[in-house]
């Protein structure tokens, strides 16, 4: 599939469409970015207004719960959607990608309703004992019914997605995937709307508010979606695509998204354990800002994937590799900036944002940094596994490097305290997993994902030329 010769990576040398979609897209992305960062602290501010501080620390665990629910439920089909629908369109074979939206619906719903059921059943009095809170049991029901909306919106919305509209996936997208301004809008006002007129509200209540918002914008995206669909060009030929061909290259994702939820929480259970509850504090006040070094290349991520997934398909693994290294080295720069921030302000910088305690946990941010700089310097790589179909080999790189993090996480907290445990995590959780990836990236399907360090170097130069 390879085409011959490597290139130079510029952005020059990539093609006007797709410069096109990366520069909309991410404005997009920039700007749901941000959006969400302020609705979220709306969303906050409200829900500790409106709840009682036990009742919040009750939502805060369903919400936690809720996202795990809705990755088993979902069957890892709100990942692969994207690269059937993309790499369908790439070959214009507009009656495949019809076939895996409604089979990606079909089976995320029965997903969602067998995980849901369970759950009522079983799961929510598990949960209540695990964390010691009733209350968990008591809205079990609301908590699946919850899951159950986050699931068939996570699939139209990345549908939409796959047919490179970022713009509808950023408007329409669920407030519980950390993205969508509508659901998160009506969030906020209804809630605002409880707090002005009664003051105070209970769990339940709000539950079925977050529920509420996530169905109407489902409705509305799935209105949208028929419409945008029905637009594509007709084919006269039965697509060839099974329900058992979507589920075998959608269970894997599932497992490596469900291994990468855990790897992001687990510090906070073997700090919870080994250490002390200020140390606990520090660690996620440390990781809450650590998101800030790579998030330019988060960004570029709800992009890519369905250029990576169309031009794969199409076999312009060169072009597709510039695009990527291009990526990349844009978003190292900023990255870069924000980690020498970390590592030499970190103590001020976590004092300023948290308070005079969090000082000490500057070098903890500064670890963690470190982890994260390497993850933004091999590129795409998680989302180039996820559109090429070796996501068996992503479930094995996260399973196997997870495991030992893990492992290295307990030693360091048993031994060597938090830094110890934020060592191991840094090194194993994103360093050397994503150096894997990379590896695994240019092994199976011949591609670079890295930065470029001429590219690099002639943009600097560029910079200080113009000063």
């Amino acid at each position: 599939m390879a085409e011959e010769g490597m290139s130079t990576t510029s952005s020059a040398a990539i093609p006007g469409a797709v410069r096109q979609r990366l520069l909309s897209g991410g404005m997009w992305a920039l700007g749901g970015r941000v959006g969400l960062a302020v609705i979220g602290f709306l969303n906050n501010a409200l829900l500790a207004r409106v709840l009682s501080p036990a009742e919040l620390g009750v939502y805060f665990l369903a919400f936690t719960i809720v996202g795990l629910l809705a990755s088993l439920g979902s069957l890892g089909l709100t990942k692969s959607i994207v690269r059937f629908v993309a790499e369908s369109i790439g070959l214009g074979q507009y009656g495949r990608a019809r076939r895996a939206i409604k089979l990606s619906l079909v089976y995320g719903t029965l997903g969602a309703l067998v995980v849901g059921v369970a759950y009522t059943l079983f799961g929510g009095e598990l949960a209540a004992r695990l964390f010691d809170s009733p209350a968990l049991a008591a809205v079990a029901g609301l908590t699946a019914g919850w899951m159950l909306v986050a699931v068939v919106q996570g699939i139209l919305v990345e549908a939409f997605r796959g047919l490179h509209d970022i713009r509808m996936t950023i408007i329409l997208g669920g407030f519980a995937s950390g993205q969508g301004f509508l659901t998160g809008g009506l969030v906020v006002g209804s809630l605002a709307v409880v707090w002005l007129v009664w003051g105070h509200t209970d769990l339940a209540t709000v539950m079925l508010l977050a529920t509420g918002s996530g169905a109407a914008s489902t409705l509305l995206a799935w209105i949208l979606l028929r419409r945008r669909v029905g637009k594509l060009p007709q084919e006269d030929s039965k697509p060839a695509l099974g329900g058992a061909e979507m589920i075998r290259v959608a269970w894997p994702l599932m497992g490596a998204n469900l291994m990468l939820l855990v790897l992001a929480q687990v510090g906070y259970w073997i700090a919870g354990f080994f250490l002390r509850q200020q140390d606990v504090a520090l660690y996620g006040a440390a990781f809450r800002l650590m998101t800030y070094v790579e998030m330019p290349l988060a960004i570029a991520g709800m992009v890519t994937p369905p250029i990576i997934a169309e031009m794969y398909a199409q076999g312009r693994t060169r072009e597709l590799e510039r695009i990527l290294r291009s990526v990349a080295t844009v978003a190292f720069v900023p990255c870069f900036i924000v980690l020498l921030s970390f590592v030499f302000f970190g103590g001020p910088i976590m004092g300023f944002a948290f308070g005079s305690f969090y000082q000490a946990g500057g070098i903890v941010l500064a670890i963690l940094s470190l982890g994260q700089l390497v993850n933004v310097w091999t590129g795409s790589c998680l989302q180039v596994l996820m559109m090429i179909g070796e996501q068996g080999y992503l479930m094995l790189v996260t399973v196997i490097t997870g495991f030992a993090m893990i492992i290295g996480a307990i030693l360091g907290a048993a031994f060597y305290g938090l830094v110890g445990m934020t060592v191991s995590i840094s090194f194993f959780g994103a360093a050397v997993q994503n150096v894997l990836m990379m590896v695994v990236v240019r092994r199976r399907a011949d591609l670079w994902t890295h930065v470029e360090l001429s590219l690099l170097w002639n943009k600097m130069r560029s910079i200080y030329t113009v000063r």
